[in-house]
């Protein structure tokens, strides 16, 4: 009797085994036709790009580029070119090697890791309540109409390696710490040199309200995770939390990227370890003052001032200084142990 149950036993596991190698048999046999189906469809696309390019470029009207244009997206599977601007072939190849789905998330040549940032509207700046609110933070509603992808971490060193051959940071402490001591200067070289690795033109600082849109993901408090900071979410002076907040940690250096929990839209250390370099130019006033700081404007990017804004706060200031609000300005050669940056890729 024991010895009936044991070969029955036996049967029955020899039967599941069977049926699971079976099942990653089809599993493995469906992946294989979705993507002879993918490449298929990308060899007939891709010429079909290519003639685009070539009509864009010439002299014809724009009633027959355009007209191009939709008989190369009427091409595309169903749904595949939802959302791409005219003209837009980057954006149309990107599609084509994702399977027409918007990525949200991707990684580069150089390993960085880029997220997915929705278009939207937020309110920009700080109430006038807030703990530790410092000039120039009137709020105001702005409205960001184009979606575009935020780098998840600031740029490392190992990154900055990779693309310019050298380290210009003070704490040199592995690969993975953010780079600093670079100036806005020192960031437009690496990105030129970065699309140019790339073939492309897409990689760029974000605008000002692009980071700060990414960095609140959401959120209406001081800090992205509420409306204190622990210093077990961000690498900050501890010593200076805000106002009826605890205490914590002074590590007096940067740490490794990503050592903290990401924001809602997961986006490491977007409260200090260094300050982020932004496209958009300020003066300084003992505030940062620009000409796009206006209730209801879309897409704002100041173009005049004699500084460049910096955000997010470092791993030297105090928590204030980490708010999602909060704005400081700096000259273009200016080069310090706390001042780095991130990308965004314009989609």
């Amino acid at each position: 009797m024991i010895e009936q149950k044991e070969t029955q036993a036996k049967r029955l596991e020899e039967l599941r085994r069977k049926k699971k190698a079976e099942e990653r048999k089809r599993k493995k046999e469906i992946a294989r036709l979705k993507k002879e189906r993918e490449e298929k469809i990308i060899d007939g696309l891709k010429p079909e790009v290519e003639k685009y390019k070539k009509i864009a470029a010439s002299k014809y009207g724009q009633s027959m580029k355009s007209a191009a244009w939709k008989s190369l997206v009427s091409k595309y599977p169903s749904g595949w070119a939802d959302g791409v601007e005219e003209g837009d072939c980057d954006d149309l190849l990107f599609r084509i090697h994702s399977g027409g789905k918007i990525k949200k998330r991707f990684a580069n040549s150089i390993g960085q890791e880029f997220a997915y940032i929705k278009p939207g509207t937020f309110m920009m700046g700080s109430p006038s309540n807030e703990s530790g609110r410092h000039g120039g933070e009137k709020q105001h509603k702005v409205t960001l109409s184009r979606k575009f992808y935020m780098q998840t971490t600031e740029v490392t060193q190992g990154q900055w390696k990779a693309v310019m051959g050298n380290n210009p940071s003070i704490f040199k402490k592995g690969d993975n710490y953010p780079v600093e001591c670079v100036s806005w200067n020192d960031a437009q070289k690496f990105i030129r040199k970065l699309n140019k690795q790339e073939g492309i033109d897409k990689y760029r600082m974000p605008t000002e309200a692009e980071w700060e849109y990414a960095c609140r993901a959401g959120t209406t408090t001081p800090f992205s995770f509420g409306r204190c900071l622990s210093t077990d979410q961000a690498n900050y002076n501890g010593k200076y939390p805000l106002d009826g907040c605890s205490k914590g940690k002074y590590r007096k250096k940067t740490v490794s990227v990503a050592s903290f929990s990401p924001n809602a839209w997961g986006l490491y250390d977007m409260h200090g370890n260094v300050w982020e370099w932004c496209q958009d130019s300020c003066n300084w006033e003992s505030k940062v003052v620009t000409d796009t700081y206006r209730d209801g404007i879309v897409d704002p990017f100041c173009t005049k001032g004699s500084r460049w804004v910096i955000r997010g706060g470092c791993w030297s200031f105090s928590a204030r200084c980490c708010r999602s609000a909060i704005r400081y300005g700096s000259s273009l050669g200016s080069c310090n142990d706390y001042l780095g940056f991130r990308l965004s890729r314009t989609f």
